[in-house]
């Protein structure tokens, strides 16, 4: 008699299709003669599923019975995509796959469509010789080339948020300070206008223009233009007055820059900071206040 190993998640993501056939949706305890190189194989396959599932609690398209389908019919193709004893065409194989998921990640970022034959015309000329594919030379051009790319992505990030920061604006009839910047008075304030190098205390909150609360603390004492502040909210602050209360509408590129990807933010996403100024306790000195500055996000010129 065999023995069944019970080491520990393929075919679990097939239990629910309905296939009868002997390579799907079947419990180990109903496949009869199971060996232990069977079972291996077989928890191997079931680990599988077991990320599958991981995966679909983040995209939910994944939990379809279409999707999970298609999922045994791509891995089917990876398990007989092999050669036993050609380990020139596996390794050509498994660098296709590695350039195919980067290739569907660059599309999705850079928002066009990659000629992935270029890719083997690239690998042909270099396996003609190998100063072809000087590694050093080549690899610098990739990453140049990328990050040539990634600077036009912004360029079309930065002129999309404008665009919907200019419709919001015209929305919420709100007055321009600057293509990145603009506002509502909600209380108006008395005395003069914030300027850099001022000591102030507010009261402010971040919000999605769609009124998800970001859940920012709020800090009570800023010096307005000092290090770390970022450029947009010292440009924001210098609008108000004492008492005045303000609603600002800016980009989350210009309030974080990139790192509002971390937090879950698109780039073009539009942040409404509602700021009340409470009191103006220092100002320092005009010649003081001078060697503050503001520095707004400056747009590359399209024509380059």
């Amino acid at each position: 008699m065999k023995t069944t190993y019970l080491l520990p998640t393929l075919i679990a993501a097939a239990l629910t299709l309905g296939s009868c056939t002997s390579d799907e949706g079947r419990p180990i305890s109903d496949i009869p003669d199971m060996t232990m190189h069977d079972s291996l194989m077989y928890y191997f396959g079931q680990l599988r599923a077991s990320e599958y599932w991981n995966s679909a609690v983040s995209d939910t398209t994944l939990r379809s019975e279409q999707s999970r389908k298609a999922y045994i019919e791509g891995l089917r193709a990876g398990i007989n995509s092999l050669r036993q004893n050609d380990s020139a065409y596996n390794a050509g194989f498994r660098a296709g796959v590695r350039l195919a998921t980067n290739t569907l990640t660059y599309e999705s970022l850079y928002g066009h469509t990659f000629d992935r034959k270029m890719a083997v015309t690239g690998a042909a000329y270099g396996l003609q010789n190998p100063k072809n594919a000087d590694f050093n030379e080549v690899q610098q051009k990739y990453y140049d080339l990328k990050q040539d790319l990634s600077e036009h992505r912004m360029v079309n990030e930065l002129n999309k948020l404008h665009l919907e920061l200019k419709n919001e604006a015209l929305d919420n009839k709100l007055t321009r300070i600057n293509d990145d910047l603009y506002y509502r008075v909600l209380k108006p304030g008395t005395g003069p206008k914030v300027k850099p190098g001022d000591l102030i205390y507010i009261s402010a909150e971040y919000k999605r223009n769609h009124g998800l609360n970001l859940g920012m603390p709020s800090p009570e004492e800023l010096r307005v233009g000092a290090a770390g502040m970022p450029d947009i909210m010292t440009e924001a602050y210098c609008q108000l007055q004492k008492g005045m209360r303000a609603q600002f509408y800016l980009s989350a590129y210009s309030l974080f820059g990139m790192r509002c990807e971390v937090l879950g933010l698109h780039p073009s996403d539009i942040i409404v900071v509602t700021v009340t100024l409470n009191d103006i306790v220092e100002a320092v000195s005009s010649q003081d206040s001078a060697s503050y500055h503001v520095n707004l996000p400056k747009i590359p010129d399209l024509k380059k």
